[in-house]
């Protein structure tokens, strides 16, 4: 018997979620939506045309958007009226959701657009449900639809491009939500409970909220109009193995799959608390493998990774009014060269966010088998875990009240307003750089400037937050001041304000004649990637040339994935 699930779970598994917020004000657009939405009048007899026209449009914008990703990718969406309700009933009014900013989506409008739109062979569609999986386990899948090829040459007779995509308004770039809440399922005749994390849309505005917004909101900008790629087709063959190592050993994963186009980023913030988490989401290098990160480019230059070693020991310590640097040990190390390493320094970040040494323990062994490293670490039972987190916490005695106590996420908040710093003076600078937690991506001839930076802003943050007296001299001046005639730059020719500040480089940058070796101890700053350079044969290469003469390129999705030829796997990229 064939096992039902699998062939929809393989068929339908490269999908994402819809976008209610997608838009156009392109006349081609409307006149396109004016054609459909009267067809919609004589088959169907409809009535209500604002309604099913607003609809339509945020329809086929989503559509044309998800085609131009990734031709092969479906949309999820709901097919219940429950889903669309996206008022929140309060203090006996109804106050709108700050996270769904189209106000003109209902389910009988969407669904009805949908449905039509199947009906005239534009898109293909599969009702989503409950399946079983013949082993007694069951799973549910949203609906799901793509486009046809008749929809893609409707697209082309009416003129409609990529620059026609638009939003509807602005997101939500602060995100708050409240304490973490637990659902019942049943699994093989078990009861059991997903966690998550439900939304607050009504939180109270306030002038700390409104400040943080502007500092995502011209961070979003300075990213939308940066070239930011992945140089993936120049893979190195040892990255590739390590890469295919990590897809046949990961549960559940058989590709890595990185939209471009996801560009934009916003904050998180939990527990209904604007102290706890706080941290940058939305962004494509966030998700993305650390293997693959050292390939991802900025205006077309290579760039190297620069993290913050062990940020949340020395926040940590700093809270107990100690310098962890000054210590002159390693955090993860228990003994010297220590070839556990690795997996201590998992342990013990696992421990900030766990409230006890048995969550600590399931959160490795979950994450090492996630990632497919399990059998690296050699991990085969949870004492292993146990062990080590003991001797970490004796390794560490003065922050011990931390460890395995649920405190990862004020941790989180800390190491968040000290991105945010780091976000807003390169902002302003117009320098583009990416956040991952803790780590910043730059461009490589900017790595010495930025790692000063980080160190600078660091310090800055925890002599401010925790009355701490750490110094830091900073080895290259302030180059804010050359650079404020460009912080109200419109960036219309990238290229061209790249070019002019690099002039500035050399003067701005100016080296004190300090060396790290003069320096106080602060924290480490970590190089985690090596610098890739472009074989200037590849997809990539040529987006960058289309971009330089001034032609706008769409950037879809990266596959990368396992594939077999002649009973031997390989690893497969698609861009």
């Amino acid at each position: 018997m064939v096992n039902c699930m699998y062939v929809v779970n393989e068929k339908y598994r490269n999908s994402r979620k819809i976008d209610f917020n997608r838009w156009s004000n392109a006349t081609e657009v409307d006149v396109l939506i004016n054609v459909l939405i009267a067809g919609m009048k004589v088959e169907l007899g409809i009535k209500k045309l604002d309604g099913y026209s607003f609809n339509m449009k945020t329809l086929l914008m989503e559509l044309y958007h998800s085609y131009l990703t990734d031709r092969e990718q479906f949309l999820a969406y709901y097919r219940r009226p429950v889903e669309y309700n996206f008022k929140v009933y309060l203090t006996g009014k109804n106050i709108g959701n700050r996270y769904s900013k189209n106000p003109h989506i209902s389910f009988t409008f969407f669904v009805g657009c949908i449905d039509y739109l199947v009906s005239k062979g534009y898109i293909e569609n599969f009702d989503g449900g409950y399946f079983r999986d013949g082993e007694g386990g069951s799973y549910g899948f949203n609906s799901r639809m793509r486009v046809t090829d008749a929809l893609v040459s409707l697209w082309g007779e009416y003129g409609i491009n990529p620059g026609m995509i638009k939003r509807f308004q602005p997101e939500e770039t602060i995100i708050l939500k409240g304490p973490v809440q637990r659902i019942p399922y049943m699994h093989n005749g078990t009861k059991r409970f997903m966690k998550y994390k439900p939304l607050i849309p009504d939180y109270k505005e306030t002038g700390k909220t409104t400040e943080m917004r502007k500092v995502v909101d011209a961070y979003n900008l300075l990213l939308e109009r940066t070239h930011i790629d992945i140089d993936a087709e120049c893979i190195t063959q040892a990255d590739r193995e390590d890469l295919l190592d990590r897809l046949l050993h990961a549960k559940d994963k058989f590709r890595y799959s990185i939209n471009l186009g996801s560009k934009q980023v916003y904050r998180v913030f939990n527990n209904g608390s604007f102290k706890n988490g706080g941290r940058f989401y939305g962004a494509f290098w966030t998700g993305c493998p650390g293997i693959l990160r050292k390939y991802i480019t900025i205006q077309g230059e290579p760039t190297v990774e620069l993290d913050f070693s062990g940020i949340h020991i020395y926040i940590l310590y700093a809270l107990k009014k100690i310098n962890f640097a000054e210590l002159h040990t390693d955090a993860y190390e228990l003994v010297e060269n220590d070839p556990d390493r690795k997996l201590n320094k998992r342990i013990l970040l696992t421990a900030y966010n766990a409230e006890n040494a048995k969550e600590t323990a399931k959160a490795v062994f979950k994450n090492a088998i996630d990632d497919g490293i399990k059998h690296r670490f050699n991990l085969k039972k949870h004492s292993q875990v146990y062990d080590k987190l003991e001797l970490l916490k004796q390794k560490h005695a003065p922050i011990v009240d931390y460890i395995a106590k649920g405190y990862g996420s004020e941790l989180q908040y800390h190491d968040s307003c000290v991105l945010e710093k780091i976000i807003k003076q390169f902002t302003k600078m117009k320098i583009p750089i990416l956040t991952v937690h803790d780590s910043i991506i730059c461009q490589a001839r900017h790595k010495d400037f930025v790692r000063d930076k980080m160190l600078q802003l660091y310090t800055a943050y925890v002599n401010k937050a925790f009355k701490c007296a750490t110094e830091y001299n900073p080895a290259y001046s302030n180059a804010g001041s050359v650079f404020q005639k460009f912080r109200d730059t419109s960036i219309t020719e990238p290229w061209r304000l790249i070019a002019a500040i690099n002039k500035l480089i050399e003067r701005a940058f100016s080296y004190t004649g300090k060396t790290p070796a003069l320096q106080n101890n602060v924290i480490g700053v970590s190089e985690d990637s090596t610098q890739h350079i472009c074989s200037r044969s590849c997809h990539h290469y040529r987006r960058v040339s289309s971009i330089r003469a001034g032609k706008r390129v769409f950037l879809g999705k990266i596959r990368i994935q396992t594939k077999v030829i002649d009973n031997v796997v390989y690893v497969d990229i698609v861009q």
